[in-house]
């Protein structure tokens, strides 16, 4: 799975601490033992010794070599063991002097063999939700945060229905296609006032995509497009990778759309980053204030027909949760203030 450069590189940058954190400790468990048993000093400076006196032989014994070779790697063996009796006879575990790596199986490097180690792909992960979690707006959510108790139940004119009837689908559409996600997932799109629940759904779904080892990119539209617009203008000729890295990640969540600055620029980029990812079969998540015939006006005709094309279309229905929210916590402070009331 991919995920992007920053990721990778900060991971990659963790791996070699613990490496490097594992093998100072080792040196100062070394300095210790050779303190408290002396012997152990004396006999790992014997087995130094024997790469010196394997090149000797390698040299000058000729055809007895092999044999003599064999011979001091059977001594080796009887002293490394001679030094674990003593460490354990002194307290110390039988393998004190090697380092203690997180991950045995690839030694803290990120690579078992020619693959990527389990412990560097779910350190990647880790990295991944870390940073979608500072980059949105709220705190990372999961659908067990998710309460449907905030939608109201009045049947809506012209729909006979109640908003939370209609957010219970949503949500379980939700469920259902973050727990069934693959690179060939369809895109999603999700329409509806502010404070609805949008962003909440999206993060709870690119919780669960990043847990399946995807490379997830949550990013508001704002944000996106000022740095792509930075990139684009700015004089000094240094790589430009933020489209790159949304146009190329595994799963793009792209909220608040509309909310970016408008130009001509701006609604290029937009087409231009949402084609791409059509056009490489790479699914993503938009969520907007806007409806259709507003994004049409912003956009062009020529985007909602291929958002249209690829989107499953989710309307959320309701009122301001955070201003539900809100009054909820005005009534409890004046409850607590006035305990007679």
């Amino acid at each position: 799975m991919s995920f992007s450069k920053e990721i990778y590189a900060e991971a990659t940058a963790q791996m070699q601490r613990r490496r490097t954190e594992a093998e100072q400790q080792c040196t100062l468990r070394r300095e210790k033992i050779h303190l408290e048993v002396p012997e152990v000093a004396q006999l790992e400076r014997e087995i130094s010794n024997t790469g010196l006196k394997v090149a000797r032989l390698v040299l000058g014994a000729g055809e007895k070599a092999p044999a003599m070779i064999e011979r001091l790697k059977e001594y080796n063996q009887g002293v490394q063991r001679r030094i674990g009796e003593l460490l354990v006879q002194n307290g110390f575990p039988a393998d004190s002097l090697q380092p203690q790596y997180q991950c045995p199986a690839c030694d803290d490097t990120g690579f078992n063999g020619p693959y990527r180690c389990a412990c560097y792909k779910q350190l990647l992960t880790q990295i991944a939700l870390k940073k979608l979690n500072e980059a949105s707006a709220m705190s990372l959510r999961g659908f067990e945060d998710f309460s449907l108790s905030y939608y109201p139940t009045e049947v809506i004119p012209g729909l006979g229905v109640d908003a939370r009837f209609l957010m219970q689908e949503v949500y379980g559409k939700c469920r259902e296609y973050a727990d069934s996600f693959t690179l060939e997932s369809p895109s999603m799109l999700f329409t509806g006032s502010t404070g609805l629940g949008k962003t909440h759904l999206s993060l709870a779904i690119a919780r669960e995509v990043i847990q399946k080892g995807y490379g997830v990119l949550y990013v508001t539209s704002q944000n996106l497009f000022s740095a792509i617009e930075k990139e684009h203008f700015r004089r000094e000729r240094e790589p430009a990778d933020t489209f790159e890295t949304a146009s190329e990640c595994d799963f793009l969540i792209l909220d608040d759309l509309g909310a970016e600055f408008q130009s001509q620029f701006m609604q290029t980029m937009v087409y231009n980053l949402i084609n791409t990812r059509i056009l490489k079969g790479l699914p993503f998540i938009i969520s907007t204030n806007l409806d259709f015939p507003d994004i049409e006006k912003r956009y062009t005709q020529r985007l909602v027909s291929r958002l249209l094309g690829v989107c499953r279309i989710y309307r959320f229905y309701g009122k301001d949760i955070r201003h539900i929210k809100f009054s909820q916590r005005l009534t409890a402070g004046s409850s607590e203030s006035y305990p007679g009331r």
